[in-house]
C-alpha cells in the first residue's frame, strides 16, 4: 500500500544526481461528474476570463504527457501557470537535507530481523546508488519512492519522458514566459511528510518492500482509472485501500493540504486567470479541491479533453462521410419503421440504413440513419416539420425545442427531445437533413447534461453529404 500512496500523491524534489519524486497525491471530486475529466474550467466570483484546474500525476510514462488539445489551449489562455511548486537551482541543498534523518538510522527503526530483510532489498535494488544516496540515513518515505522508480522492468515499462508530467509542466511554463506560481513552498512540503513519523514511514517502506507484486498491482489499478480520467472512481479506490495506520499520513498529505491550497488558489484567481496544476487526488471527495472551491463561490465545470479516437464512415453509396467515437455498427432497417410524409415518394428498391455506436465512457448512444427517397414535392420547411413529427413524436416523447439552420450549403433541422417516461431522465439531440435523394438523421441519446459536451459537436459536425 506504501507504494500506492507515495506514487499516487507527489511531493517533488530534485537533486543534481537523481530526479526523485513530488509525492502529488490525486484526490477525487465528490460532485457528480456530467462527463470524466482531469481539466475543470473555473468560472463566477467576478472573474472576467476563466481559470482551469487540472490534475496531474508524477509520472514520465509518457501516457500521462499525452495531454490532449483543450489542455494546451487552457494553458494558452491563462497568463499564470500554478504548480503545487515551484523549485528553482537553490532549492537543491534544502531539498537534499530533508531527504536524511539527523539521529536517527535505518537499522533504528526495525527489529534485527526485519533490517536484514529491508537491507538486503535495498541493497539487491540499488546496488551502489544505495552507499552513493547513504540510504541508512535516508528518511523512509522517500526509500519508498526511489526504490519504486527503480521497480519497473525495462522489458515491460511504458515508454517514458526525460522528466515526471509535474516538472514538464514547470519546463513549459518557463519555456513560454507564463508567470510561475508555487502555490507551496518547498519547505511546506517537506514539513508535511515530517508530520509522518518515522515509525510510520518505516512500517510503509516495509510494507512495499514486503509485497511488491500487490503494490504493483495497486499501482496499475490507479493509472487505469488516471488514464480513464475517472476521478470518482479513482477515489473511492484509493478510500477502500487505505486502511488502518494511515490516518495521520491522509491528514498531511492530503486534508490539511487540500484546506491550504483551496485558500491560496482563491486567492490567485481574484488576481488573473490561472491554470492550476496539482496531483489529481487533491481535485476530488467532499473536501477536495472542486467541492472547497464551489463552496467559496466558483463555478467548477468538467472540460471534456479525452484524446478521442475517431472511427470514420465513408460511404459513396449512401452520400455520407461522418465520425463515431466509437467503433460503429451496421444496420437493415425496415422503412415502415420509418415511415416519410405520405406527399413523399419512398424509394422501395433501396433499404433503410442504420450507424450506431455507444460510447460507454461518456454514456452516450450515437446514431446516423439514411432513408432514400426517390421525390417529393414538399419545400424543405414543410418537409422536416412532417418528418419530425414521425420520426420523433413517439413513445411519449416531447419535442423541447427545434431550430433550422443551414450549415455546408444543406438546410437542416436540429433539435431536443425529451424521450418520455419509457426513458425516464434520457433526451435525444437531433439533426434532420435532406440531400438530393436521401434523408439522413443524426442522433445522440444520453443524459441531458452529456448529450451537448463538446464531443458531441465533432459528431454532428462531421457530417458531410456527398454526391
Amino acid at each position: 500500500m506504501t507504494y500506492l500512496y507515495n506514487r499516487f500523491i507527489s511531493i517533488s524534489f530534485f537533486t543534481t544526481l537523481l530526479l526523485t519524486t513530488y509525492w502529488v497525491l490525486f484526490p477525487l471530486s465528490s460532485a457528480a461528474q456530467s462527463y470524466k475529466s482531469l481539466l475543470w474550467q473555473i468560472e463566477g466570483k467576478g472573474m472576467k476570463t476563466p481559470s482551469y484546474l487540472y490534475g496531474t500525476m508524477h509520472s514520465k510514462d509518457l501516457r500521462v504527457h499525452d495531454l490532449s488539445d483543450s489542455v494546451y489551449v487552457a494553458i494558452e489562455r491563462c497568463p499564470a501557470m500554478a504548480l503545487e511548486i515551484v523549485t528553482q537551482a537553490q532549492d537543491q541543498a534544502t531539498l537534499m537535507a530533508k531527504m536524511f534523518m539527523r539521529d536517527t538510522t535505518l537499522q533504528q527503526l526495525y527489529s534485527p530481523e526485519d533490517y536484514a530483510k529491508v537491507n538486503a532489498a535495498i541493497q539487491k535494488k540499488m546496488g551502489l546508488m544505495a552507499l552513493m544516496f547513504k540510504t541508512d540515513k535516508m528518511k523512509p518515505i522517500f526509500l519508498v519512492t526511489m526504490l519504486g522508480e527503480l521497480a519497473i522492468p525495462d522489458s515491460t515499462a511504458p515508454q517514458q519522458a526525460a522528466v515526471p508530467l509535474d516538472s514538464f509542466l514547470q519546463h513549459w511554463g518557463e519555456e513560454n514566459t507564463k508567470r510561475l506560481i508555487g502555490i507551496e513552498s518547498v519547505n511546506e512540503q517537506m514539513s508535511a511528510l515530517d508530520r509522518i513519523s518515522l515509525r510510520d514511514q518505516a512500517a510503509m517502506l516495509f510494507e512495499y518492500l514486503s509485497d511488491e507484486e500487490h503494490s504493483d498491482s495497486l499501482e496499475t489499478t490507479m493509472m487505469r482509472y488516471y488514464l480513464h480520467q475517472d476521478l470518482d472512481s479513482l477515489w473511492i479506490f484509493y478510500e477502500r485501500q487505505k486502511g488502518l495506520g494511515y490516518t495521520e499520513f491522509d491528514r498531511s498529505l492530503i486534508q490539511q493540504r487540500n484546506d491550504a491550497m483551496a485558500q491560496r488558489i482563491d486567492s490567485l484567481l481574484q488576481h488573473q486567470a490561472t491554470f492550476v496544476a496539482v496531483g489529481a487526488l487533491h481535485l476530488p471527495s467532499p473536501k477536495g479541491l472542486i467541492a472547497q472551491l464551489r463552496g467559496r463561490g466558483y463555478i467548477i465545470k468538467p472540460v471534456y479533453n479525452r484524446k478521442q479516437v475517431w472511427y470514420g464512415v465513408n460511404s459513396a453509396a449512401l452520400g455520407l462521410t461522418l465520425k463515431f467515437p466509437a467503433q460503429p455498427s451496421a444496420d437493415l432497417l425496415d422503412m415502415p419503421e420509418y415511415p416519410l410524409p405520405t406527399t413523399g415518394k419512398t424509394d422501395t428498391a433501396a433499404l433503410a440504413i442504420m450507424y450506431s455506436s455507444e460510447d460507454t465512457m461518456q454514456g452516450l448512444y450515437y446514431s446516423a440513419v439514411c432513408i432514400p427517397v426517390a421525390d417529393t414535392t414538399m419545400s424543405d420547411d414543410d418537409f422536416y416539420i412532417a418528418l419530425s413529427e414521425r420520426l420523433l413524436l413517439k413513445d411519449n416523447a416531447v419535442m423541447v425545442s427545434q431550430d433550422t439552420i443551414t450549415e455546408n450549403g444543406l438546410k437542416i433541422l436540429e433539435g431536443e427531445l425529451d424521450l418520455g417516461y419509457d426513458m425516464e431522465g434520457m433526451s435525444m439531440r437531433f439533426r434532420l437533413l435532406r440531400h438530393r435523394n436521401r434523408v439522413y438523421m443524426l442522433s445522440v441519446v444520453g443524459l441531458l447534461e452529456d448529450i451537448y459536451a463538446p464531443q458531441t459537436d465533432i459528431f454532428f459536425r462531421s457530417f458531410k453529404a456527398t454526391p
